[in-house]
């Protein structure tokens, strides 16, 4: 557990900041009991007979959503919802974060591999969910939590080891054009990998190299996803090598640019690459607490046992199959 080197480079198994954090989490539990009261509140909330309405369900019904601005302006201006405004829609936003925040509890303060993968499916489960409602906004104003830029709840399906039509079904939702527009980075990033994770090689590497290119255009030659973008290349290429040394940097710059105090302690990008890249055949050494060899070698799971959130009275779109 300490630091190891790849192709010259020191990748410590553990930060400073990450050190600390961790010590936090075991010691106080206050983060853990917050959230797991989120996660018991937006299960509540998925009792109300609300929680299976759409956009226009909440129009419908007369609500009025007066401006945040209206309280500076004293001029009551009301806007228009979106599905962030859904009693069930908010619930599984919620859901999303607060299963991600479990699993990585679960997997650095009690060491449970299995169950810090239960969660991640849970929250790959919701995303799916999430990707499914009804949205009929013209404004595009949640688009964001159903598009490309959502790519680290699809690496968990894949963390999970998620069957292939779920992982499948959940990358393609995320990629649908109408949902990415505008950023080119994001999409490209996105691309790349889901079509990497459904072999579709030529795509995603095509994908990939188009990556690097718009950050050289932008100037961004050091980004941290230049050199993801040289993983997903060198998992192609069946080239262990250069992978290391490209999770290796990658890795490393990451954590540079985390929240010293409350920095990520999984990483779902390098660990899933990792991972990708390990179903393809290659074999990969790194093993550090934010991407463990735990999570990276595929593993036969079974969550039938899970009992997956749901509405208590439906979800929209079953809603308008009996319509």
């Amino acid at each position: 557990m300490g630091t190891k080197e790849f192709l010259g480079q020191k990748l410590p198994y553990m930060t400073n900041p990450q050190k600390k954090y961790l010590e936090i989490l075991k010691t106080t539990k206050i983060s853990y009991n917050s959230i797991k009261k989120l996660l018991e509140t937006s299960l509540e909330n998925l009792n109300k007979p609300e929680a299976s309405w759409t956009r226009a369900d909440l129009i419908a019904s007369g609500a009025q959503f007066p401006s945040p601005g209206s309280i500076i302006t004293g001029r009551t201006v009301f806007i228009d919802p979106n599905n962030t405004f859904l009693v069930g829609y908010k619930a599984f936003l919620k859901m999303v974060s607060s299963y991600s925040f479990m699993a990585t509890y679960a997997q650095t303060v009690f060491e449970d591999t299995v169950r810090c993968k239960e969660y991640l499916y849970l929250a790959a489960y919701c995303q799916i969910c999430l990707c499914g409602w009804p949205d009929d906004d013209e404004l595009h104003v949640a688009t964001c939590h159903v598009s490309s830029q959502q790519l680290h709840t699809f690496l968990m399906a894949v963390i999970a080891d998620a069957n292939d039509d779920f992982i499948t079904d959940l990358g393609r939702m995320l990629m649908l054009p109408e949902r990415n527009f505008k950023d080119s980075i994001l999409i490209s990033r996105g691309e790349a990998t889901i079509f990497l994770a459904t072999e579709d090689y030529e795509k995603a590497y095509r994908s990939a190299e188009h990556l690097q290119s718009v950050l050289k255009k932008a100037k961004r030659s050091s980004s941290m996803w230049m050199y993801y973008a040289q993983g997903i290349k060198a998992v192609i290429e069946k080239d262990e090598t250069s992978l290391d040394a490209a999770l290796c940097t990658f890795i490393n710059e990451c954590r540079k640019v985390d929240d010293l105090e409350a920095p990520e302690l999984l990483n779902y990008y390098a660990t899933g690459l990792a991972k990708l890249a390990v179903k393809n055949g290659l074999q990969v050494t790194i093993d550090t607490m934010d991407c463990p060899q735990a999570l990276i070698q595929p593993v036969q799971m079974d969550y039938s046992h899970l009992e997956l959130p749901r509405p208590k009275y439906g979800f929209p779109w079953e809603k308008e199959a009996k319509d």
